[in-house]
């Protein structure tokens, strides 16, 4: 009987195969039922370097390496009984031989019965080492992007209280220029409290600019002092 459950997005499955200087890296994960298209797809920060060590396998590109992606995944499927759903690859990588695509079949069909939980009947791979594990899948980078950016902008929501205002301004010069200037803790500060550094240095820089400004002297004129009696023939 054919399971109706889908494999968790959330998991990545990694499988390396070796057999003396060659070998295939192959990292992926699953996302909703497959309906038509390319069964395989790959992430935007995925890594793909397969390099050919023979004649033929040097002139194969990508699209030849993911034909053996797409055999081993429709083989898992349809051996393991279970929904076909789309691939999501996050690393193609090795050093192969034209004859070594079956290690990438193979490489494939293990990742989904990992992510599956489930056994394959056994698979012609004499010589092979296969090593395998499953972990959480992390986010890809634009997730990420778009969690630092709600963090910052829960950052410039938050208010700011009249003591943190007393704590910036009780600050030196250089200690405020020293918060917006590292970058790690410039980005944990809210809008307001780079504003409120801003202004305070600013208005330093003009006390300063005040201080230093020579005093007019309605006594003096060319660098000469007039008597206090008037000017002498």
């Amino acid at each position: 009987m054919e399971s109706q459950l889908l494999v968790s997005p959330d998991k990545l499955s990694t499988v390396q195969l070796t057999t003396g200087e060659y070998w295939v890296r192959l990292a992926l994960g699953l996302t909703h039922e497959f309906t038509g298209g390319d069964l395989v797809q790959f992430a935007h920060e995925a890594t793909v370097s397969v390099v050919g060590t023979d004649k033929l396998s040097s002139s194969y590109n990508r699209a030849n390496w993911v034909s053996g992606v797409t055999s081993g995944a429709l083989y898992a499927f349809r051996t393991l009984r279970i929904p076909r759903q789309r691939l999501v690859v996050t690393e193609l990588s090795g050093r192969l031989r034209a004859s070594d695509m079956d290690a990438v079949a193979n490489g494939s069909a293990i990742a989904i019965a990992k992510l599956a939980d489930k056994e394959l009947p056994r698979l012609t791979m004499e010589g092979w080492s296969i090593q395998a594990q499953v972990s959480e899948r992390r986010p890809p980078i634009s997730s990420q992007a778009s969690q630092e950016e709600a963090a910052a902008s829960a950052r410039s929501q938050k208010q700011m209280s009249p003591q943190r205002q007393q704590e910036l301004r009780d600050m030196s010069t250089p200690e405020l220029l020293l918060l917006i200037s590292v970058d790690k803790i410039a980005r944990e500060l809210s809008v307001d409290e780079v504003r409120l550094i801003h202004d305070i240095a600013a208005e330093r820089l003009r006390a300063e600019s005040n201080t230093d400004l020579p005093r007019e002297d309605s006594g003096k004129e060319d660098g000469q002092q007039i008597p206090a009696d008037g000017p002498r023939d």
